[in-house]
């Protein structure tokens, strides 16, 4: 079993993607320093999960994340423009 999961850095205003097996060590890692391209962000908030069974089903969801953030940010780019 996994965990999907999107985090979000009110300082950057950015979201990061994610899965792993156990949620609570990972936001843990995710907020503390350590030289890592999270590392600007802290803190980390956890903004969704989402409990999937297997690799490609972790794999199907992130695809289908991907896509429906980009398909928002054309949107707005497209309305602005």
């Amino acid at each position: 079993m996994f965990t999907l999961y999107i985090l979000h850095s009110k300082l950057l205003d950015r979201y990061y993607i994610g899965y792993t097996n156990d949620i609570e060590r990972r936001l843990a890692e995710h907020n503390r320093k350590k030289g890592k391209y999270t590392d600007a962000g802290i803190p980390w908030v956890l903004v969704y999960t989402e409990n999937v069974e297997t690799s490609q089903d972790v794999c199907n969801s992130i695809h289908l994340l991907f896509s429906v953030f980009l398909f928002i940010k054309n949107t707005i780019i497209s309305t602005i423009l």
